[in-house]
């Protein structure tokens, strides 16, 4: 058996660095620190690193009854009343909880004439700011300029929102960008600014849903983004160890996903990326960068490409579908100390290697020792019988282009999957109306 084979550490003038030992395990910034102290002892005697709440009374002696006591007169009528004012509250807070769950469609937003903002934009006064749909803020960081709310159709080649060197900060959210002729240049343009959150918005039909040059400080959050040619394009991020964020987004129907060039320190999780005829996820020279709990599916150039960078993670993504010239699922090309582990490779196929493939680099691992392990492959044919821990007894061959890289503890099953938190209004509105109705018919059975 391989199993126990565990990644190397690298000593940096005394102090024992963990290569790709990624902040999911360490709550501190990967590739950056580590321990020297000594680490445990794999089942194979290699050793691995250390994984960081009426009462009533009768006379029976005359003919007349004494009246109710005032307490239980008191008692008996404010029971009824109590009753009214919850079945009241209980109807209200449905009511109210429904209203603050609904979201307003983007077709009812009011139209907005394009936004343009460079360096000589004056927003100095509300009225200035008001023209460029800026509805609040001062552009400090704890206030930000916000624009939000419109429905912004640039028509064949232009672009929605475009905000050039600038200093201030700024949140773009539920806008609606879009054409009715053509396609847009730039849903949302981003260039040389610092601290900008796009999120919630609705963008389609451009060659960029959202594009960031030169800039920092930038999220891209829980948007969707549909047939445009790169949905999200991120070139440059400034410094380091800022970032850029990209979250939560439903992207599909395009050529690339996510693009990403020297952006360093890079967060791209929790994307549902789909039906694009190039990459799902294509990073060059994106050194320390994390790639985790992405659903990435029929992508016709691999799921995942990571290019020329070094210690990044590639972490619990569900790759299923997809094809690839090289791999389907994840290809990694010329990278150093990259992880790959906790990931489901699903059906996807490619020309040289199904799964996954790995053109030169050096020091990348297809797994973690236990707890965590390697990944799960749908194409595995191991066993897991000595012992029955949850790993494939032999490993899993990655091909490469000189020599075959392997996952040492294949996973027999898919990484569990996390429970979804339906969202609040779907949950507690009808909880408070079945109370409702159950304290009506119990007041009227009362009565």
């Amino acid at each position: 058996r391989a199993k126990g084979r565990c990644p190397p550490t690298i000593d940096k003038g005394g102090t024992t660095v963990i290569r790709g030992v990624s902040h999911f395990e360490t709550g501190q910034p990967m590739g950056l620190s580590g321990s020297s102290s000594g680490g445990v002892r794999g089942r194979n005697g290699r050793v691995s690193p250390p994984v960081i709440d009426r009462r009533t009374s009768l006379d029976g002696t005359t003919a007349r009854q004494s009246p109710p006591t005032p307490r239980t007169r008191s008692v008996a009528s404010y029971r009824g009343k109590a009753s009214a004012v919850v079945v009241a509250t209980l109807v209200f807070g449905s009511f109210l909880v429904v209203l603050l769950s609904y979201s307003e469609p983007a077709a009812s937003y009011p139209s907005l004439d394009p936004i343009y903002i460079d360096s000589g934009t004056d927003l100095s006064t509300v009225e200035l700011r008001a023209l460029l749909g800026i509805i609040d803020g001062d552009g400090s960081l704890s206030d930000p300029y916000v624009i939000c709310g419109w429905d912004i159709d640039p028509g064949n080649g232009g672009a929605g929102i475009t905000i050039l060197d600038r200093t201030e900060s700024f949140v773009i959210c539920r806008v609606y960008v879009h054409t009715s002729s053509g396609i847009l240049a730039h849903a949302i343009r981003l260039e040389r600014v610092s601290h900008v959150k796009v999120n919630d918005t609705a963008l389609a039909n451009a060659n960029y849903g959202v594009s960031s040059v030169d800039s920092d400080y930038v999220t891209v959050e829980s948007n969707e983004i549909t047939f445009c040619d790169t949905a999200v394009d991120v070139r440059k991020v400034n410094v380091y160890p800022d970032y850029c964020r990209i979250m939560n987004n439903t992207m599909s129907l395009g050529i690339w996903g996510i693009y990403l060039s020297d952006a360093l320190n890079s967060n791209v999780s929790g994307n549902s990326i789909s039906d694009f005829t190039g990459y799902g996820l294509y990073a060059v020279a994106s050194d320390y960068s994390n790639f985790s709990s992405n659903i990435i599916s029929g992508c016709d150039e691999s799921g995942i490409l990571v290019e020329s960078s070094s210690y990044c993670v590639v972490f619990n993504n569900t790759l299923s579908e997809n094809y690839g010239w090289y791999a389907g699922g994840v290809y990694l090309y010329d990278c150093i100390g990259t992880f790959v582990y906790h990931n489901s490779f699903i059906g996807n196929t490619g020309g040289q290697s199904n799964q996954t493939y790995q053109y030169g680099g050096s020091g990348n691992w297809w797994n973690k020792t236990t707890p965590f392990g390697g990944n799960y492959w749908s194409d595995y044919s191991g066993v897991d019988v000595d012992p029955a821990d949850g790993f494939g007894d032999g490993p899993y061959t990655v091909t490469g282009d000189t020599a075959d890289s392997y996952d040492y503890y294949p996973l027999m099953e898919r990484p569990g999957e996390e429970t979804p938190i339906p969202e609040f209004g779907s949950v507690v509105a009808p909880v408070l109306a079945v109370m409702a109705l159950f304290l009506l018919v119990r007041r009227r059975r009362a009565d």
